[in-house]
């Protein structure tokens, strides 16, 4: 049987465990106006906008994106990012490494394509 020290090492390591699976990646959604224009990332087709995609927050990950649609200029997109507080607080409590995924992308991205000039 456990003892109730077992236990609770058990129950923290399962936090700590689940926390940082948790915050090592944002789900993005990708908007455009005008909608439907296709949405690549690091050169592969991932749909149309809006698109949903997981990025890493790991503090040096850039994804190339590129969202194009007929009519525009195609455009490559620099995702913005911000501070991952959870992360912050995490690598100061518990982890060092957490520190490494502390700015990652934020949940929405919205970009406006400009028309070709015909």
């Amino acid at each position: 049987m456990f003892t109730k020290k077992t236990s609770t090492l058990f129950v923290i390591i399962s936090a700590l465990i689940t926390l940082n699976s948790c915050v090592s990646s944002t789900r993005v959604v990708i908007n455009s106006k005008p909608s439907n224009a296709d949405v690549y990332e690091d050169g592969q087709y991932v749909g149309k906008t809006p698109v949903s995609l997981n990025i890493s927050n790991l503090v040096w990950n850039s994804p190339d994106i590129t969202i194009s649609k007929d009519g525009y200029t195609s455009m490559p997109v620099t995702l913005k990012k911000e501070e991952k507080i959870t992360n912050l607080v995490i690598g100061y409590c518990i982890n060092i490494f957490a520190f490494l995924w502390c700015y990652g992308p934020k949940e929405n991205q919205n970009f406006v394509l400009t028309p070709l000039d015909e």
